[in-house]
């Protein structure tokens, strides 16, 4: 029944990636967004009055690629599905004008960027000067409330943890819910965070079962769905208005990836926290008679990526990796070992006694002890320009992340022992096969195919705590699969 089910499945998914292909239309899928637009018009500039037939041609600096329009009869041009960033060296010629060039053009994810050239005869020597303006604030071309973080702007905002929904509340609409520590539990125009969509590159991207603050697979295991430093854009989409953006009642946050380029990049970060960074001791904390010492936790968060050209102009890799390691202790005790002591430590001593010597059974220590969470990401992109009409891209992510849970509250009123908790590992494969293409100056299509896996499992601990207990074993294969 299952390999019955699983074929139907992919039987689906062929004829789907089929009927997209064969409709070369605007209308994809429903909040899919990618790519960008340069849009614009050709006018002569002594009298103003359009130009049709200009042969406009859009050059992507860093890799090379090159998008072509033709001018329309009322001298307007369009060349979709651009890649996001830049910059752009556009430039409009036709025989008898002279050409003319706009350099350092941007385009945001989803935006419509307006170049507009007046061109000169070739008679005339003075020169021209030509500048972009951004499309007015109310415009067709905008399809509602959104807005987009730019790849400069992710390098200057700040985030001590590294995770995406930071950058997201740089929108006014995006709020943290108040009692999330980890500040992952966003809201957008007061919705519920179950009601948003996460996408990467345009592919869903939610937690399945939304048991998870974050909204995203791995929620539960404390994990980002992606490293921050395979993100090159970032959308925020609140009420949109484009056919192509749905099934959402909340928000859309949309990360765009990067891509290798013509030249070589690679960075390298880290950062580590302990005890020794905070101090000595907790100041009398509790109403205790004495000061107590912070035990010992660590926070750790190193990782790089690299990218550059395998073919120069036709093929490009991008590659990043990171590793996060958390280790904390639980600050309750049944032992006095902490300020945040259980009132009643004889008696939880025992009810272990008990345990132990007529049932058998180790509950844990009346101590403190520490939980980890650990996490691994790595992606991997390639970028391949079939020729001007025609983009393929793949990409793969990979999350390998776990995390200890206790088994209840550990303070004054309430005490869980140690085996009482349990471990969360979340395992998560992601792949998208995109092909960008464009049919004339009116048409287009994204055609994409993508294939995921989550295998979230638990495992409790029977014995006393060690490194080899706190994380489960894999899964059957097949098992969790999504």
């Amino acid at each position: 029944m299952a390999i019955s089910s699983r074929l139907n499945v992919r039987r689906v998914l062929a004829v789907a990636v089929m009927v997209a292909c064969a409709l070369g239309t605007a209308t994809v899928a429903v909040a899919q967004e990618t790519t960008g637009r340069l849009v614009g018009s050709v006018s002569m500039k002594a009298d103003q009055s359009m130009l049709p037939g200009v042969a406009v041609e859009a050059l992507h600096v860093p890799t090379g690629t090159r998008y072509t329009a033709v001018t329309a009869a009322n001298g307007r041009y369009n060349i979709l599905n651009v890649r996001v960033g830049g910059p752009y060296t556009v430039t409009a010629q036709i025989s008898g004008f002279r050409a003319s060039t706009q350099k350092d053009i941007n385009v945001a994810l989803g935006e419509s960027r307006q170049v507009n050239f007046g061109l000169e005869l070739e008679s005339v020597t003075e020169s021209v000067v030509v500048t972009a303006v951004n499309a007015p604030l109310i415009s067709p071309d905008k399809m509602g409330s959104g807005m987009a973080v730019s790849e400069t702007e992710i390098k200057a905002l700040p985030t001590i943890s590294r995770q995406f929904q930071d950058l997201a509340r740089t929108n006014p609409y995006v709020n943290v819910e108040n009692r999330d520590e980890s500040g992952t539990n966003i809201s957008v125009s007061g919705k519920n965070n179950r009601y948003n969509t996460i996408q990467i590159d345009g592919a869903v991207n939610n937690d399945l079962f939304g048991l998870g603050n974050t909204g995203t697979p791995g929620g539960q295991a404390s994990t980002q769905p992606i490293s921050l430093d395979s993100i090159q854009e970032l959308q925020v989409v609140v009420s949109p208005y484009d056919v192509k953006q749905g099934g959402f009642t909340g928000g859309a946050i949309n990360a765009i990836t990067r891509g290798g380029t013509n030249g070589f990049s690679a960075s390298v970060y880290g950062s580590m926290r302990n005890e020794d960074y905070i101090g000595s001791k907790v100041p009398k904390a509790y109403t205790d008679a004495q000061d107590s010492p912070y035990r010992e936790f660590n926070s750790d968060q190193y990782g790089g990526r690299v990218g550059g050209p395998i073919l120069k102009d036709k093929l490009f890799f991008f590659l990043s990796g990171e590793m996060n390691r958390r280790s904390e202790p639980t600050s309750g005790s049944a032992d006095g070992s902490t300020s945040n002591s259980y009132k009643d430590p004889a008696g939880a001593a025992r009810f272990r006694d008990i345990l132990i010597n007529k049932y058998g059974y180790d509950p844990g220590g009346l101590g403190d002890y520490n939980t980890n969470t650990d996490s691994d990401l790595l992606f991997g992109r390639l970028d391949f320009n079939v020729n001007e009409s025609h983009n393929l891209t793949a990409r793969h992510n990979y999350v390998d992340a776990a995390r200890d849970a206790t088994g209840g509250t550990r303070g004054f009123n309430a005490y869980a022992f140690e085996n009482s908790g349990y471990a969360f590992a979340s395992k998560t494969n992601s792949s998208v096969l995109q092909v960008n293409s464009v049919f004339g100056a009116a048409s287009f299509n994204t055609g994409r195919v993508g294939y995921q896996t989550i295998r979230d499992t638990r495992a409790v601990v029977h014995s006393p705590r060690s490194s080899s207990a706190t994380r489960p074993t894999p899964p059957a294969p097949g098992a969790g699969r999504t």
